[in-house]
């Protein structure tokens, strides 16, 4: 509560004002205490960072792609025919109503200041009607799907964007959140990939240089209104680096030369196949039914940190959901389990393994923090996906203090194909928000995969 207090140095104040006018003034402090909270509140509010989120156990299997693009970023052009695909299984069996909406965010992902209103054209929350029943797998599920934009709305800004979708009856509930982007083509980027010159990164590292031509667009101070964010394949920790300008001149600017141009090239992924339950695939050691489903126990794996490089044709961590003998995998693809194991002398120090890729979400997802077993000198994990054909990498981490070392286990090497998406946004005075005017996705050996 608010005291009315009046001290004495306000006296002689009052005592000079009428007394609706002293009413009036009294009521000051109540509504710049008022203003001050709510301001503070909006402030605490838009600091909230929107990750990709899956809230329980019963949701799985969350994809979120351009419509004919399975493998694709979700990412799409503002005022085109293009269309993302959101889909998830719930293992819950019980249906429950689910709503979705789209929140637009700045370009670090908290809440922008824009209302509903004015980045979308149509409804803001609306039910997810798409829905259908798994058919003859062992484990039941409802699969669900959602075509962004869609009949209830379509988007009129550019940016980062947020999809959540929550249960509707009762007390609304999140149960998934996916991050999405939606862009223009207003300016130019030309980029290149190339061999670190450094020598201390010449054998370990892949360094991108990026041009940026911007004639037929309004800027009117680059460094500071650009932002220009490049992410390696996956969104996992330390795989987005935020480039700075080497060079502004009229007309254009040139993003290379800099620590943060620099990126661990990594190594190609390994991967498995759980498409057929009857056959074994190379990296595949036994398939049998236990614990009330079917199993994959995966080859043992070793570490290839010191090893010589070998490319292989991988997927860059993504996976796809498919059976090798139906064209419905979304309802007719089976959860399995799926057993890795990683040798390894002794466990590791100073770090945690984590098996990650899309899989986990690029997140260091607890689920897939592997134990280590002393009887058998190996890291081991069990989980249950569905069916289809995966991407995966061995990571040595620490999720407390946010550090990765994607070296230590599987080895850097320049060689490695890898994409690199490219982001460009743009915040000015006309604006007030954070454009995306640029959108690009490259191949460290230039090839076209999507």
């Amino acid at each position: 509560m608010i005291s009315k207090q009046v001290f004495p140095a306000q006296r002689s104040f009052f005592a000079k004002q009428s007394p609706k006018q002293a009413q009036n003034t009294l009521r000051l402090p109540v509504f710049l205490a008022l203003s001050l909270f709510l301001n503070l509140h909006s402030a605490l509010f838009s600091q909230a960072v929107l990750t990709d989120t899956v809230v329980g156990t019963q949701i799985r299997t969350v994809l979120l792609h351009p419509l004919e693009s399975p493998r694709a970023t979700p990412a799409i052009l503002l005022n085109s025919a293009n269309t993302l695909l959101l889909s998830f299984d719930d293992l819950a069996g019980q249906s429950p109503n689910y709503n979705y909406r789209v929140i637009h965010c700045n370009k670090n992902w908290q809440p922008s200041k824009l209302v509903s209103s004015e980045y979308l054209d149509g409804y803001d929350n609306a039910p997810l009607r798409e829905s259908s029943e798994s058919a003859n797998t062992i484990v039941s599920y409802t699969h669900y799907q959602l075509e962004i934009p869609n009949n209830d709305f379509h988007f009129t800004k550019s940016g980062n964007y947020i999809v959540e979708v929550f249960t509707h009856s009762g007390k609304e509930k999140l149960v998934l959140r996916n991050r999405f982007f939606v862009y223009e083509q207003l300016v130019n980027l030309q980029t290149r990939i190339q061999r670190p010159i450094d020598s201390r990164y010449r054998d370990t590292g892949q360094d991108i240089e990026v041009e940026l031509n911007y004639s037929d667009y309004p800027i009117d101070d680059p460094a500071a209104e650009l932002t220009l964010e490049v992410q390696q394949n996956g969104p996992i920790v330390g795989a987005t680096h935020i480039l700075t300008p080497l060079f502004v001149r009229t007309g254009a600017v040139e993003y290379r030369n800099k620590p943060e141009n620099s990126f661990l090239a990594g190594n190609e992924y390994r991967w498995f196949n759980t498409q057929n339950i009857r056959y074994k695939t190379t990296t595949t050691e036994r398939i049998a039914y236990q614990n009330g489903i079917m199993n994959f126990w995966l080859s043992p794996s070793r570490p290839r940190y010191g090893e010589k490089y070998s490319y292989d044709d991988d997927l860059n961590g993504q996976f796809m959901i498919s059976l090798e003998s139906s064209d419905a995998s979304a309802t007719r693809a089976d959860y399995v389990g799926v057993y890795f194991n990683l040798y390894a002398p002794q466990p590791y120090t100073d770090g945690q393994v984590f098996v990650v890729g899309a899989l986990s979400n690029w997140q260091l997802d607890p689920n897939f923090r592997m134990t280590y077993n002393f009887e058998t000198q190996t890291y081991q994990l069990n989980v249950q996906l569905k069916q289809g054909y995966y991407n995966y990498q061995y990571l040595l981490a620490q999720p407390d203090k946010a550090t990765t070392d994607p070296a230590r286990i599987d080895g850097t090497y320049f060689e490695t194909e890898n994409d690199y998406n490219i982001y460009l946004y743009h915040n000015s005075w006309r604006d007030g928000y954070d454009r995306l005017i640029a959108f690009k996705q490259v191949n460290s050996l230039n090839k076209v995969k999507f």
